[in-house]
């Protein structure tokens, strides 16, 4: 459960927190997300696109390495194993340094930071 995000060079937010907990410091059950136009709402929701993105390239990595070893041991047709390598790589990994190059504040001398 989520009961906190901070966002540190993120899109529109150059520092900000959220805070999602309630009394004690226990998270909320239940959290919605309102405001005007232009606030970043939109931008709290890309945060955590950008978290799944980061975790689900990170999980994709094992299991692609292991695919690869296994294609390696047989698949005899070379051109044929890089047409999977590279079909892999580009549906199930992201590049980190794509990703943060589209997710962080433009002209930002910062790293791009984020805290749950």
């Amino acid at each position: 459960m989520l009961s906190y995000i901070r966002l540190k060079n993120f899109k529109s937010f150059s520092d900000i927190m959220f805070d999602l907990r309630g009394k004690y410091g226990i998270p909320k059950e239940f959290a919605c997300i309102y405001g005007e136009n232009g606030v970043g709402k939109s931008n709290l929701i890309s945060s955590l696109l950008f978290l799944r993105k980061t975790t689900e390239s990170i999980k994709n990595q094992a299991r692609a390495k292991e695919f690869i070893a296994e294609l390696n041991e047989n698949e005899p047709n070379p051109r044929l194993k890089n047409t999977y390598v590279n079909h892999i790589i580009k549906s199930q990994l992201f590049e980190m340094k794509d990703l943060i190059g589209e997710y962080k504040t433009l002209d930002s001398e910062g790293t791009l930071d984020i805290e749950v």
